[in-house]
């Protein structure tokens, strides 16, 4: 009798599914928190949102979700490319701070981002009352070439250089 209860649980009881882990605490979905932005957010308000809210985080979690799947090709794309261009946008802005702040929270980042800013105002050419945003930078005559020439900080971690390596 035992041995015909584990034979019916062997064949016709499924397995427990495998339990799914738990999404990042505080981390939103990039489709999400990528809203709040506008076509002319400035770059220094973008790239503080990008590390204050973790947009790549939440770019992996609209990746692995199934809503991800029930999307069509072009809201992938649009998708896809949006963060490309504002991960290319601060990836410059970086190569223009000063430094990196050791302990990244909201003001130093803010911080950081307007100094660098200032600094492509300059570089690029840009005036001082045009806002500068994602699209304007990632669009650049110079952007390529900058790319190449310019580093990191030297107090970039080693996890945002990683990171930003294959830009």
């Amino acid at each position: 009798m035992a041995e015909t209860l584990q034979m019916l649980k062997d064949h016709f009881i499924p397995p427990a599914p495998e339990p799914t882990p738990a999404p990042s605490k505080g981390v939103m979905k990039f489709s999400v928190t990528s809203k709040s932005l506008t076509k002319n957010s400035s770059i220094a308000d973008v790239t503080t949102k990008f590390f204050v809210d973790n947009y790549p985080a939440g770019f992996a979690l609209d990746k692995e979700s199934d809503l991800w799947k029930d999307l069509g090709k072009d809201q992938h794309k649009k998708l896809c490319n949006q963060f490309a261009a504002i991960k290319c946008a601060v990836r410059m802005m970086l190569m223009h701070a000063d430094s990196f702040p050791l302990n990244p929270d909201k003001c130093s980042i803010e911080s950081m981002a307007k100094l660098a800013e200032e600094k492509i105002q300059n570089d690029f050419g840009f005036t001082k009352t045009e806002t500068i945003t994602v699209y304007k930078v990632q669009k650049h005559s110079k952007t390529k070439q900058l790319q190449v020439t310019l580093k990191f900080p030297a107090s970039t971690t080693e996890l945002v250089r990683n990171y930003f390596k294959n830009e």
